[in-house]
Parts: C-alpha cells; structure tokens; sequence
C-alpha cells in the first residue's frame, strides 16, 4: 500500500522535542531576517549542540556538515554566538518557555497541597562552572573559569539562567550574593506577577541580612539558607511549633533572631530523621509558614545540584563553547531550553505515549528503604513530606541515548517510538 501523499508529515524526533518552542520563536520580538542562518535554525543548532556527542564546536559542525550537506562555516556560526540580539532571542524564549512549564506541569508540582506556599514562586539558585574555552583570553596572566549563576524552579523544575558571574583582577571569582545584587528587581523576580512573592532557598554563599530585608520589603523577593557557621544570631521570641503536625516532624526549635545589621530573621533548627543531623536554617518567611516546611524546602533544593550533575556528566557541558560574554551567556540558555525540552518531552511520551522509565524511580525508592532501615526508624516519624515526595529529578540515559540516535534523522516519530518501547524494555 502506497502511503497517502496528502497526510500530514509525522514530525520527527527533533521536530518533537522542540515543539513546544515553535510558537514562542515564531512570535519572537528579537527575531529578524537572516538568510545565510535563520534565527530559528540557530536556535535548533544550539539545543542539538547540547544534546548531541560531539564536544567541539567544529567536530559539532562537521557533523552537520558529512550528515546534512550543509556547510554552515566555522567563522559564521562561532561569530552568531557573539551576536547580542541573538543572545536576547534566546533569553526571550526561554523566558516564555518556563512560562508554559509552569502551566503544563502544575500537576507535577510537589508543593501543591501545602498551602502556606501558596502565591511563592519558589526557586533553588546556585553557580555552576564550565572549563576554560580553548582560545580563552588570559586576564592579568590568568585564564578564569567561567561561573553562571541559575536558578530552578521547584514547582516545575524548569532551569532558568540569571547571569555570568563577573571574573578577574583581583577577585578570582564573584561571590553569589554579588552577582544577585547586580541584577534588576525585574530579573530577580522572573516575570512574577504583581502580589506574587517570590522565594529563593540558596546555600550559605548568598548570606546578607540586610540585602534580604531590603528585597523582602520592596519587591516581595524572600530567601532561605543555612546559618552560616561563623554567625551567632540574638535570640527575640520563640514561635510555637505544632510537635503534632506530621509536617514539623525533626523540628528542633523556631525562633525569632536579631541577625547581622539588626535585621529580624527567623532561625529553625532541624534533624532530619533520615540522616540523623542537625541543621540550622535562617530565613526572612512570615511566621505563619510551618517550620518543618521551610526545612524541607532547603532539602529539595538539591534538586538543582541534581541538574548540574545531569548537565555535567549526562549532557556532557564542561566545557565552554567560546571566550566571549556573551556566548558563553548563549550556551548557558541553550543548556537551559534543553534541559527544559526534555521534561516536556519525557512528560508526552509518560501521558501520550504511555512510555515510563522506572528503573530510577525504583532505585531511588530502594535508597530510601535503606535509609529507614538503617536508621531503624519506623516510617511514621518521618514528616509528611519526606514520605510523599520522592521525585525522580535527572531524565534517564535510555531516553537521551534514544534522542541522540535520531537527533539528526528524518524518521517519522511512530517509528523511533517503537525503538524507544523496545530499549526500555530491553535495557530496563
């Protein structure tokens, strides 16, 4: 039987993944006209960059060269990672394309049913460093590695990139809470809407009461961390904790602070029934936030460590593409629309295509076995939340070893699902 040249193509792999983003680059406001590499196909070349094996910009490009014919010309595409108005085309998509994660995986969203969270956008932030690129220029005798600073939201799990830490002279690397405070109110808070807080959980790096008194008053921008181990905070008030709550299970204490500057804080001391130790938090959120809560916000925020692991060792982005600002800023957003591309595409393939990898899932609810047994705890004195959110947070290797496969071929998206049924059975 002949196939109907009037049906509609079959997307490919590619194709499939970067769906979602067609609309958003389609009504992109930096976009603009050039023939010689469409912004569009620039984009794509990008996300492929970060998906594929090659690890060079030009073993990169003779790839698309022997697999596509197309020569897109060494200088070219090295100087179109250079160019600003295309650095602001990518930033705007990914912008709106967290937007759209935030509303299609609202359903995923761990904190959903605790309402003191309600109206936070909450987000884990930290640095992450790439290695020198090959040509980097050296800056009084030293050549820097470059360090970005993003941000994960931890409704959604979309990665968003907040900046390029400042480097060189004396300083040999920028210290996180730094970099914060060179951005805009607007950048801080990602597109929040009016009334909506916004909440950062960061390590002991982003330390500045006052900082976060001032962002807490005037923009609604709120931050948790570790008690930095040389601070000794006042004692004010102790805040009463709810010992029946299953939520405030391992609460050891909440307390009202005078911290560096005079400023109020709030101060929780925590055990965590798992591990066994001791944690002290500081945090400027209301009282009314539940403080086993707050502990276990600080938790999740390994989640973000998790997406640096998976960007390093899955996706194999140690490197950086080029020596100019602004081209490193580019790779760090294309990192980030990958990154962000997969969990949409990992969620159509669970809800669509019935298509799970498990064995993740599986191995970490075994690590969590282990870790009551050894603890010899029954699972009763664990908070709530620690019964009840055990996500997966990496996309599996089977799944981006499928994509780089078809990452350059034509292959209607039926046929390269059933190898994808077929490997997750096979491999599993």
């Amino acid at each position: 039987m002949q196939p109907d040249k009037n049906a509609p193509r079959t997307p490919s792999v590619f194709e499939q993944l970067v769906l979602p983003l067609e609309p958003i680059l389609a009504a992109n406001p930096y976009a603009y006209d050039c023939p010689s590499l469409s912004d569009r196909e620039w984009n794509h070349l990008g996300i492929k960059r970060v998906l594929g094996e090659e690890r060079s910009g030009r073993g990169f490009l003779q790839s698309i060269f022997h697999r596509q014919s197309r020569d897109l010309g060494v200088p070219h595409f090295f100087e179109s990672l250079k160019s600003e108005r295309r650095l602001a085309y990518n930033q705007h998509a990914l912008r709106e394309l967290q937007k759209v994660m935030t509303l299609q995986r609202a359903k995923y969203d761990p904190f959903a049913t605790y309402h003191d969270l309600d109206g936070f956008d909450i987000y884990a932030g930290d640095g992450h460093y790439h290695k020198t690129s090959t040509h980097e220029e050296r800056i009084a005798g030293e050549k820097y590695a470059p360090q970005h600073f993003y941000a994960l939201n931890l409704r959604s799990q979309a990665l968003g990139h907040l900046c390029l830490a400042a480097y060189g002279g004396e300083r040999k690397k920028e210290a996180d809470i730094h970099a914060l405070k060179r951005l805009t109110t607007e950048e801080l808070r990602q597109g929040a809407k009016t009334g909506r807080k916004v909440l950062y959980v960061w390590d002991r790096a982003c330390h500045d009461a006052a900082q976060w008194d001032e962002w807490k008053m005037s923009s609604g921008i709120y931050f948790l961390s570790r008690l930095r181990e040389d601070m000794i905070p006042i004692p004010q008030e102790d805040i009463e904790v709810d010992m029946d709550d299953p939520v405030n299970r391992g609460v050891i204490s909440d307390t009202m602070v005078e911290a560096t500057g005079s400023v109020i804080m709030r101060k929780i001391v925590y055990r965590c029934p798992l591990e066994g130790k001791e944690f002290s938090f500081l945090t400027n959120l209301p009282k009314r936030m539940r403080p086993g809560l707050i502990a276990f916000l600080y938790k999740v925020r390994w989640d973000i460590e998790k997406a640096f692991d998976q960007i390093k060792n899955k996706l194999l982005e140690q490197k950086a593409w080029a020596k100019s600002p602004t081209a490193k800023s580019a790779q760090a957003t294309f990192i980030c629309l990958a990154h962000n591309l997969l969990l949409l595409l990992e969620d159509l393939l669970r809800e669509e295509e019935g298509i799970e990898w498990t064995r993740d899932k599986e191995r970490r609810q075994e690590r969590f076995d282990r870790a009551i047994e050894n603890r010899q705890i029954q699972p009763d004195a664990l908070s709530e939340m620690l019964l009840n959110i055990q996500r997966v947070t990496q996309v599996p290797l089977a799944l981006l070893r499928w994509i780089r496969a078809f990452l350059f071929d034509d292959a209607p998206w039926w046929a390269a699902i059933g190898r994808l049924r077929a490997a997750y059975v096979r491999f599993s």
